[in-house]
C-alpha cells in the first residue's frame, strides 16, 4: 500500500521544525510513523512538500488538477494507492483507521489520540511565519 501526502510549502518535510512546532503536524508525524512501523512491509508512507518536491507535484497527474481546479489552498490532499482520501487537511485519528482498515491494515494508534485536526501554512513571507511553517 502506498500512502501520498501532496502538502502545502513548509519549512521542511515534516513541518515539525523552526521555532515555533504546530502540535498538528508533530501529532501527525507520530501517526505517520505508527503507520510505517506497524505496517512495516506492507505500507510505503511518501511525504511532497510544495517547497522541495515540485517534480513530484508535476508528475503526478492527480494532484495536477486538484491544483488547477483550487490552487494550493487545497493542500493538504492525501491518496492511498492512488485513490483521493482527503483534501484540505489531514486526515483525523479515525479517518486514518478507516482507511487503512478497508484496506486490510490494522493499526494501533493509540485510542486516547486526539484526532489530527485542519493545519495550513502558507506564510506571504518569513515575517508571517505561523507555527511551524517558517
Amino acid at each position: 500500500m502506498k500512502i501520498e501526502l501532496f502538502e502545502p510549502a513548509m519549512c521542511c518535510s515534516s513541518g515539525v521544525c523552526g521555532p515555533s512546532v504546530d502540535p498538528k503536524l508533530v501529532k501527525l508525524q507520530e501517526t505517520l510513523r505508527l503507520i510505517e512501523e506497524q505496517g512495516a512491509g506492507k505500507v510505503e508512507v511518501n511525504r511532497y512538500n510544495l517547497s522541495t518536491n515540485l517534480d513530484a507535484f508535476a508528475k503526478n497527474a492527480a494532484i495536477g488538477e486538484v491544483l488547477k481546479e483550487q490552487g494550493p489552498q487545497a493542500l493538504p490532499v492525501v491518496y492511498i494507492d492512488g485513490e483521493l482520501i482527503i483534501e484540505h487537511r489531514y486526515p483525523t485519528t479515525e479517518e486514518w483507521r478507516q482507511a487503512l482498515g478497508t484496506r486490510g491494515i490494522d493499526i494501533d494508534l493509540n485510542d486516547g489520540q486526539e484526532a489530527i485536526e485542519t493545519s495550513r501554512c502558507q506564510p506571504a513571507d518569513a515575517s508571517d511565519c505561523g507555527p511551524g511553517c517558517c
